[in-house]
């Protein structure tokens, strides 16, 4: 059996919980290492219970807990080569045990503990950005937000996920008629941006199609988005497909603040 919870989604910083029971490991941390420790007691999990953290990319709001969680509790971090780069150029995430700092290139996959994970490479202005495939026996969890765009190859390789961390970051109208600079939305409307709850529904479909039920949308905007919107946006999409919530899919919205659903699959 695999439990995963998110534990804080949102532009102010994301991180999600993933166990089997044996291994548990985080996908990014993105608070502060207080806010981090509060979340995983309100699912009474121990920090140093972990097993990892695996790093998505370099941005703040997935990597600001990364260097207290480390020196605190000895954690082992994966990342890829050049998001461990642009990591070590931050000074505020302060100092890197090399010993706990492991590359998982990307593309590849890795055995921590009990679990299997697989970093994918995602379209993002990070340097190197990946999503995750975690896996133990015949469960899988995929963790991919900060997404430019849902190609059809990423919606064929998620189509055998049992659950699925996805992004649902800006509504349209909000983002292009809300008060940001030009030059920012380009960048968050871009292909290598975020992805929008129209755009994010429409991969839903395929998703569907492929056979994964169980959705989380994640990463949505303070400032662009609305969990009602998010969710509208979604549940519309997955009932053009003639799939009823419930009874076809089961789908949540991940809390900006603290802890979501505990999923056990």
């Amino acid at each position: 059996m695999i439990r995963a919870c998110p534990l804080f989604s949102g532009s102010s910083g994301n991180s999600v919980f993933v166990s089997d029971g044996r291994t548990s490991v985080l996908v990014d941390a993105g608070h502060c290492g207080r806010t981090i420790e509060n979340a995983l007691a309100g699912i009474d999990v121990l920090p140093a219970s972990l097993a990892a953290i695996l790093v998505t990319h370099e941005h703040i709001d997935h990597v600001r807990g990364i260097g207290v969680m480390m020196r605190r509790y000895h954690l082992p971090v994966y990342a890829n080569e050049e998001t461990w780069r642009a990591m070590h150029r931050s000074p505020s995430l302060g100092r890197f045990d090399p010993a706990l700092a492991h590359i998982l290139p990307v593309g590849e996959k890795t055995v921590i503990g009990d679990l299997c994970v697989q970093s994918v490479s995602t379209p993002h202005d990070a340097v190197d950005p990946v999503g995750y495939r975690i896996e133990s026996g015949n469960r899988n969890v995929s963790v991919f937000t900060d997404l430019g765009h849902a190609s059809p190859a990423l919606t064929t390789l998620l189509g055998d996920s049992d659950l699925l961390f996805f992004e649902s970051n800006y509504d349209y109208d909000m983002l292009y008629n809300g008060p940001y600079p030009w030059h920012l939305k380009r960048r968050i409307g871009g292909s290598n941006g975020h992805l929008s709850n129209a755009d994010c529904a429409v991969a839903l479909q395929a998703l569907l199609r492929s056979g994964v039920t169980r959705f989380v949308l994640s990463h949505l905007s303070q400032e662009n988005n609305t969990p009602a919107l998010a969710r509208t946006s979604a549940v519309a999409g997955l009932e053009a497909c003639g799939a009823a919530e419930g009874t076809d899919y089961l789908l949540e919205v991940a809390p900006r603040y603290t802890p979501g659903k505990i999923w056990e699959l």
